[in-house]
C-alpha cells in the first residue's frame, strides 16, 4: 500500500523541500539514497555527481563550501579531492522528474510529480491568499495577481512581493 516515507524529502528545483510518496519500492530507495548530499543529506534536484566514487553533493552545499567545489569529501574514512563534479545524467533526472511528491501545505492532500509540484504550489490557494494579504491595502481592491521573473519587468507603480523566490505583482482594478 502507497504511503510517505517520512525519512525521505527532496528539494524542488525552486527550493521548497517536499516529501515523497512512494510504496516500499527497494530500488527507488537505494536510487535515492546514492542521491543524498554528503555533506546535508539532503536530496536535491540540482546536486551534482562526483567521478570515481558517485557520491553527491547539492549545490547549496557547493556554494557554501569551497573544498567541496573540487570534489573534497571524506569517502568511507579516506579524504578525497580534485575529483570531477558532473551534473545528474538523464536517468537520474527522469527518475527525480517522475517521483511522487506530496504538497507540502498541511491542509493539501495533493499528490504530484516532483517535476510539477512547484507549479502546484504556486497556484496553491494558500499562496494566492497569503499574497493577497501582504499587497493588498485595506481600502483597495486587485484585480489580479501576476508573476514577473525580474523587478526590472514590474509596471511603473505597481505593488509587488518576492515570495520564496518568485516575484507576485497587481494590476489594480480601481487606480488612484
Amino acid at each position: 500500500m502507497p504511503g510517505v516515507l517520512q525519512s525521505f524529502s527532496v528539494i524542488t528545483p525552486s527550493g521548497r523541500q517536499v516529501d515523497v510518496a512512494f510504496s516500499n519500492d527497494s530500488s527507488q530507495i537505494s536510487a535515492l539514497r546514492s542521491l543524498e548530499c554528503i555533506q546535508c543529506r539532503n536530496i536535491t534536484y540540482n546536486g551534482r555527481k562526483i567521478d570515481g566514487c558517485h557520491h553527491t553533493i547539492c549545490q547549496p552545499c557547493i556554494d557554501n563550501n569551497d573544498s567541496l567545489a573540487t570534489g573534497e569529501h571524506n569517502c568511507d574514512g579516506i579524504i578525497v579531492t580534485g575529483k570531477t563534479l558532473t551534473s545528474y545524467s538523464i536517468e537520474t533526472r527522469t527518475l527525480l522528474d517522475n517521483l511522487i511528491v506530496l504538497c507540502p501545505f498541511s491542509d493539501c492532500n495533493q499528490k504530484a510529480l516532483l517535476s510539477d509540484v512547484d507549479q502546484h504550489i504556486r497556484d496553491h490557494p494558500a499562496v494566492d491568499q497569503h499574497i493577497r494579504d501582504q499587497i493588498n491595502p485595506a481600502n483597495g481592491s486587485l484585480s489580479e495577481i501576476q508573476i514577473a521573473n525580474d523587478p526590472d519587468e514590474l509596471p511603473p507603480n505597481s505593488r509587488w512581493i518576492e515570495h520564496e523566490g518568485i516575484i507576485y505583482f497587481v494590476v489594480e482594478s480601481n487606480p488612484q
